[in-house]
């Protein structure tokens, strides 16, 4: 494994927890939890953003276990279409994805939640 990525790596898996703790700092006491289409049908304390942020800080530590072990995990034939260069840069790249979609929600929560 190229050492240069572990601080990559690392923020990587350190953002979730970081952005959900301002999170819940600056958020009010209610948030919205989930969404059914259009609407919003389940409100509840911003202290449950930490297991969202915790799902994805473990999703994120599991594709960094993936990027350091892709040589082996090409030799078993688990990565199609590319080699071990192209799955870490797909990994890294499902890491960031994954952080982005966990801060656009919690900003879309915080904002919604505040009062007009």
């Amino acid at each position: 494994m190229d050492k240069r990525a572990i601080p990559l790596l690392a923020v990587l898996c350190l953002l979730p927890l970081a952005a959900t703790v301002v999170a819940v700092v600056c958020a009010p006491e209610s948030v919205p939890l989930h969404v059914s289409g259009t609407t919003i049908d389940r409100w509840g304390p911003k202290t449950e953003f930490f297991a969202i942020g915790g799902i994805v800080t473990a999703t994120c530590l599991l594709f960094s276990l993936m990027f350091a072990k892709m040589e082996t995990l090409n030799r078993m034939g688990l990565v199609h279409g590319t080699g071990t260069r192209g799955g870490r840069i797909t990994t890294v790249c499902c890491m960031a994805l994954v952080d982005a979609v966990l801060i656009g929600y919690l900003i879309w929560a915080i904002l919604t939640a505040l009062p007009a």
